[in-house]
């Protein structure tokens, strides 16, 4: 609805089943594509899962994400280092991590960042569907002269009045 120029932050919902993954298309700043200049991406999904306290593992379902196209998510961005470990912030039930770089990059994947929600289960027994929210942030610096909200506002918006004549309901696409 409204963020500050150099940011775009998207949020999604859906429920997914055991052994699903969920492929998400979010658009990218046109104006980015094959400039040097700061960037940085914040990916953030949340869900609930019962428990076994008689194991390790301790959660009985775990989603993940992970690239659904190329393996820096399309926008030349690292892991930036000062967070817990990548293996630290997959054993909870949110996932949290930050990417960042300053490199040009050519954009692939149709100028969108793919990201893949998967469901993985620690049991055999266990199959209930998870609800999870997600939460995706572009940004660059604040002394660019990019307009990350405005531009991708106008891509999600063309795709919202596409998928309207479409189908009433928009949903993440299955892998």
């Amino acid at each position: 609805i409204e963020c500050t120029a150099n940011r775009a932050t998207l949020l999604g919902y859906s429920t997914i089943q055991h052994g699903d993954c969920h492929l998400y298309r979010i658009p990218l700043p046109p104006s980015l594509n094959g400039i040097i200049e700061f960037r940085s991406l914040t990916i953030t999904l949340g869900w609930l899962s019962q428990i076994n306290p008689r194991h390790q593992s301790y959660r009985m379902a775990k989603l993940e994400v992970s690239p659904g196209g190329d393996k820096n998510f399309s926008l030349g961005v690292e892991r930036y280092p000062h967070q817990p470990t990548d293996k630290a912030i997959r054993r909870g039930t949110i996932f949290h991590e930050r990417l960042e770089g300053e490199k040009a990059t050519s954009f692939v994947d149709e100028g969108d960042i793919l990201l893949r929600i998967s469901y993985k289960t620690r049991s055999e027994k266990y199959n209930d569907n998870i609800d999870y929210g997600l939460s995706v942030s572009i940004e660059v610096g604040v002394d660019s002269s990019i307009d990350v909200y405005e531009e991708v506002r106008n891509l999600v918006m063309q795709r919202v009045r596409t998928s309207v004549c479409r189908s009433p309901v928009s949903r993440p696409h299955q892998c």
